[in-house]
């Protein structure tokens, strides 16, 4: 299991391989123990909670930020708004936003949520790299270290231009207008030489970094990421509601005894499926509050690490409208779900395996067309959806480890 999931591919991702392998090594150390077959929630969720213990981004963002800026001698006389005003002054200096989008959301407002977050989403970490005038080093070790998440992606086109203009020490502002000029086309001629002939970190001249955004963007497997993504998010959702709605079915008619066997043909309502049922089904082991929302992530053991990996009915809403993209994690939870739904029931330990690398080969397929890296054992969230895959019975043990995370 561990040899797959520490493969990767040079030309497209930058890795600390011995960090990625020891993370497969402790994952596949984990689901082979005894304790693993006879209590599997148990055991994954005592690995999460004490084998994969992740610093928290807002407590090593200040530490960078004291040792960075040189804020003195005594780390823990400093307050919050210490850092705040670091980070506030170097954004300004730098000339960086405080966000990608538009957003009425003051800046002191949206600092002091880096500040207190255990993890952030890795747009967030890009404009900190700039705004802070990070070096290219310390931005991998915040991304895979500190969210647990893979270096730069090189089939990203964004990720690529941050990447080559943080090796280089250019602005923000520089960054923005290569971005601007892949999406509207603006890439000018090719020089002549071939883009596979540059490889991470070996575009050394904007020429060279131009030849390659544009084999990005002629080559069909790189172009219209986030639509394949869209397109994928789509799909797993509509596969993930017929599942819902079969079982809503079948428990109707198992209800009035009609004496239908799980294997035959019924009638599906999709459209009677909401997004909060979807939300329902798929957190089934997290009870619900008296207004009908699911219990707070701060309640659940696992709530800091995991706090922006469920997928809830909000998320989906404002997906399915525009408002934000899907992420890997998305993609991650609707597939697993599916696949947790298979009436197969494996007994030995081998088939497990196999059902558990057809996910993974599959989950790196939908990954690789959105333009995303494959799995990555470091993440914690991704390790536990290959423990589960790894149990005798997938389902019951997502289910049972998020119930037991809340106890």
């Amino acid at each position: 299991m561990s040899s797959i999931l520490y493969t990767v591919n040079n030309d497209t991702v930058i890795h600390d391989y011995e960090y990625t392998r020891r993370a497969a090594h402790n994952l596949s150390k984990a689901v082979s123990s005894e304790d693993f077959q006879d209590k599997s929630p148990e055991t994954i969720l005592s690995y999460l909670v004490d084998k994969m213990y992740r610093v928290s981004f807002g407590d090593y963002l200040k530490r960078y930020l004291f040792e960075h800026f040189d804020m003195g001698d005594d780390f823990s006389s400093l307050r919050i708004e210490d850092f705040t005003a670091e980070i506030s002054e170097s954004f300004y200096k730098n000339h960086v936003p405080f966000s990608f989008e538009p957003t009425s959301r003051r800046p002191a407002a949206t600092i002091r949520k880096w500040l207190t977050q255990f993890s952030v989403r890795r747009s967030v970490i890009f404009l900190l790299a700039f705004g802070l005038g990070m070096s290219l080093e310390d931005v991998e070790l915040f991304l895979t270290k500190i969210l647990g998440e893979t270096s730069f992606n090189m089939i990203d086109y964004k990720e690529v231009i941050f990447q080559f203009c943080l090796r280089g020490h250019l602005s923000f502002d520089h960054a923005m207008e290569l971005i601007a000029r892949y999406e509207n086309d603006d890439l000018g001629k090719p020089s002549g030489t071939a883009a596979s002939d540059y490889h991470v970190g070996s575009m050394d001249s904007e020429e060279e970094l131009l030849d390659y955004l544009r084999f990005l963007k002629s080559d069909v497997k790189y172009e219209n990421k986030q639509q394949a993504a869209n397109q994928a998010f789509d799909q797993l959702l509509g596969r993930t509601i017929e599942l819902i709605a079969r079982d809503k079915e079948l428990s109707r008619l198992d209800h009035i005894n009609a004496g239908l066997s799980s294997g035959s043909t019924v009638q599906l309502d999709t459209g009677s499926i909401s997004l909060q049922m979807v939300e329902e089904v798929l957190y089934s082991g997290i009870s619900s509050t008296e207004d009908g929302n699911l219990r707070r992530m701060k309640d659940s053991s696992l709530g800091d690490a995991f706090q922006r990996y469920r997928l809830s009915r909000q998320r989906i809403n404002n997906i399915q409208k525009g408002k934000i993209a899907v992420d890997r994690f998305d993609l991650i939870t609707l597939l697993f779900y599916i696949y947790a739904q298979k009436e197969t029931e494996y007994d030995e330990p081998e088939d497990r395996k196999a059902e558990c690398m057809q996910f993974i080969d599959e989950m790196n397929d939908i990954l690789a067309r959105s333009g995303m890296t494959r799995l990555y054992p470091v993440n914690p969230y991704e390790s536990f959806i290959l423990m589960c895959l790894m149990s005798a019975d997938p389902w019951d043990s997502f289910c049972e480890v998020w119930y037991q995370s809340y106890q």
